[in-house]
This record gives structure tokens, C-alpha cells and sequence, in this order.
């Protein structure tokens, strides 16, 4: 497992790592895309940048604190842990949130426009 920051200003959440992560806050770029066993964080350091996803993306938990951007797209996220929205950040993401592990769900006040839930012990 590993932490995964997004640095890389308006951009696609795709399949594609470039410029897009850090292994910390504010980091240096160049990490790889997260798998379903790394934290991805979109924080301070991130920027209020728009994160669009595309495709099928996944990870562990997805946290929002300190998140000033936009989380928007239609790709799905599959999540096997958490999910943290905060109330300063945007979300116009239409993609289908999958949760497929024991979870917990803080939406910050946003409108989540599909969620499937593949188990038993979430929180919301």
C-alpha cells in the first residue's frame, strides 16, 4: 500500500501516470497510477485544479480534506476502503462509486449520482 497525492493541475484521472502523482503533499511528480491498495489523497497540495475521471478507476480510500478543486467525470471509482468528501471542494462526477470492501462514506454534503454498494459493513 501506498499514498497517493494528485499533483498534476487540471488533468484526467486515467490510466495514464505522468505528472499526475506524489508520494506526498505537494510532492514530486512521477509516481504510478493508483492501484486498489494505495490511498489516493486530493489535498491542499493539489490545487484548485479540476480532476476529471476517466475510464474505471481504483483504489483504497479516496480523502478529500483540504481539497479546494472539482472531482468531476464519468469513469466509476471502485473503493475497498473509505471515502472522504469536504463541504469546500466541487464534485460533479456522475460516475458510479463503488464501495466492494468494509467502507465508510462522508459525502461533505455532495450528491453522489450513483452508488453501488458490495457489502455488508459500510458507515455513511
Amino acid at each position: 500500500m501506498a499514498d497517493r497525492h494528485w499533483v498534476g493541475g487540471t488533468a484526467n484521472w486515467d490510466a495514464t501516470a505522468g505528472s499526475k502523482w506524489s508520494l506526498t503533499e505537494g510532492g514530486a511528480s512521477g509516481e504510478a497510477v493508483p492501484t486498489a491498495s494505495d490511498a489516493v489523497f486530493l489535498d491542499a497540495g493539489s490545487g484548485a485544479v479540476t480532476v476529471t475521471v476517466s475510464g474505471s478507476r481504483v483504489c483504497l480510500s479516496l480523502t478529500c480534506t483540504g481539497f479546494t478543486g472539482t472531482l468531476a467525470g464519468t469513469g466509476g471509482i471502485t473503493i475497498s476502503g473509505s471515502m472522504l468528501l469536504v463541504a469546500g471542494m466541487g464534485y460533479t462526477h456522475t460516475g458510479t462509486i463503488t464501495f466492494n470492501a468494509t467502507a465508510s462514506l462522508t459525502s461533505g454534503g455532495k450528491t453522489l449520482a450513483a452508488l453501488t454498494i458490495n457489502t455488508a459493513a459500510i458507515t455513511v
